[in-house]
């Protein structure tokens, strides 16, 4: 459209495009799982999971869905191809197995999905994560009791349920490849896969549509034609786009006075196109954050740190080292930290976003987490502090103070022109990791100094 129309024009623009219309019809459908407020809440979509998965449900499923979701996890398994221990032929096998004298388990021992045969056969543990990240330690507890309860079974199948099926990073398990992975998108077509045998017009084919369409229109589950149409709305009123939701960005801004009554009359449609256009800034940060973990744990790999983020979706990436390790890290404590678990962190070197929580800007910081740490950490951390900024001495560290940053470094990396990620090769790719390079040493330069000054206070 042109731009510089008057605000009202668009507004009508969109309202009379007829794909926008289209859109609204599909997401106003009503759909039982939205009526229950399911959205993105793990804890009802592993209910959801765990009816589906019982044999002895009400579904008149069977086993089928228990062994479309085997089929499922050995697939990638074979994919993958990583040594996880287990016996995969023989765990395909169960396919052919009946399984309809079997039990599902939801939050034993706080695991999500605990399905296992009478007869000893196999057990499947499912860990599911649609949003939340997984915690230290957590996968490891998981296996250890099932691996004590359920030892004496043929079969021990761990499984971590992802949107995207990504697999469980080395620092989240022990034997990370133990744990075999799975998507949404596996859960979505293994639906698809038994509604082909059932009658589309019984209560339970139509629960079953409707979750799918569920995770299509959140989001979790990709739906190629209704991507295309939300972008080609996109695409076609960027202008007034930009006037009601801002310059895309990760987090997403308040809605203009102006524009809140349409909002409101049209917000699962705009909603839609709304994430789709924060996610414009998704591929560029994408690309950045890996090129940034690649730099880190090459760093890791040549000693300079001890330990690094290796991925996820975060725009705060760590790293953390020996020395600091020594000084104030701890075993487990009983309460959350700082970052929300009972581990060991009291401090991390980060990778920081900028001021839009974007990677293209970045700062390496040091940063204490002050939260539930016992006297001794916080008195090593108030040394640290002294030698670092002694203008900061006077100020508290505790009380319900959850952080304390203590000194930054500018990386001089400035991505904020460029908008195509394909383009962060070459030169520019190089200029990136030398940036964080040398920015990661300055910090580290400052930290052998604090030491250096505590020793000799020590000595």
């Amino acid at each position: 459209m042109t731009e510089n129309r008057p605000v009202m024009a668009q507004v009508i623009d969109l309202l009379h495009d007829p794909n926008f219309s289209a859109l609204e019809r599909r997401l106003n459908r009503i759909n039982v799982f939205e009526i229950a407020d399911v959205r993105d809440r793990e804890i009802k979509h592993s209910n959801l999971l765990r009816w589906l998965m019982d044999p002895r449900e009400n579904h008149g499923l069977g086993d089928r869905f228990v062994k479309e979701i085997i089929s499922s996890v050995y697939t990638n398994a074979i994919d993958d191809s990583a040594d996880s221990g287990v016996d995969l032929e023989t765990f395909a096998g169960l396919i052919l197995d009946d399984l309809s004298e079997s039990v599902v388990e939801r939050e034993e021992k706080d695991i999500d999905l605990l399905f296992h045969t009478e007869d000893k056969r196999f057990v499947l543990c499912i860990e599911n994560k649609i949003n939340a990240s997984l915690s230290n330690h957590q996968l490891d507890k998981y296996r250890n009791y099932v691996e004590k309860k359920y030892g004496d079974y043929e079969q021990r199948i761990h499984v971590l349920l992802t949107r995207s099926g990504y697999k469980v990073p080395s620092d989240k398990a022990t034997i990370p490849d133990e744990w075999l992975t799975l998507s949404y998108d596996d859960i979505h077509q293994d639906i698809e896969n038994v509604l082909d045998g059932l009658d589309p017009e019984s209560i339970t084919a139509r629960l079953l549509l409707q979750y799918n369409e569920l995770l299509e229109n959140l989001g979790i589950v990709e739906n190629l034609e209704l991507v295309k149409t939300i972008r080609d709305i996109h695409r076609r009123h960027v202008e007034l786009f930009a006037r009601m939701f801002g310059r895309p960005r990760v987090r997403r801004s308040p809605i203009p006075e102006e524009f809140q009554s349409l909002y409101n009359d049209h917000i699962k449609a705009l909603s839609a196109v709304e994430r789709l256009h924060y996610n414009t800034e998704a591929p560029i940060q994408d690309r950045i954050r890996d090129v940034i973990l690649s730099e880190l744990d090459a760093m890791r790999t040549e000693g300079l740190v001890k330990d690094c983020m290796k991925e996820g979706n975060s725009s705060y990436l760590w790293f953390q080292t020996e020395r600091m390790d020594e000084w104030i890290n701890l075993p487990d404590r009983d309460e959350a930290g700082s970052w929300g678990q009972a581990d060991g962190n009291a401090y991390h070197y980060w990778i920081y976003p900028d001021d839009k929580h974007r990677l293209r800007r970045p700062t390496v910081q040091l940063e204490f987490g002050v939260r539930a740490q016992p006297d001794d950490v916080l008195e090593r951390m108030d040394r640290i502090k002294d030698v670092a900024n002694p203008e900061e001495s006077r100020k508290p560290s505790r009380g319900r103070i959850f952080y304390r940053r203590l000194k930054t470094v500018k990386t001089g990396i400035d991505l904020s022109g460029i908008n195509d990620p394909e383009l962060i090769v070459g030169p520019i790719e190089r200029n990136l990791r030398d940036r964080i390079r040398t920015a990661v040493m300055e910090m580290l330069d400052y930290e052998r100094e604090w030491f250096k000054a505590i020793d000799a206070q020590n000595a």
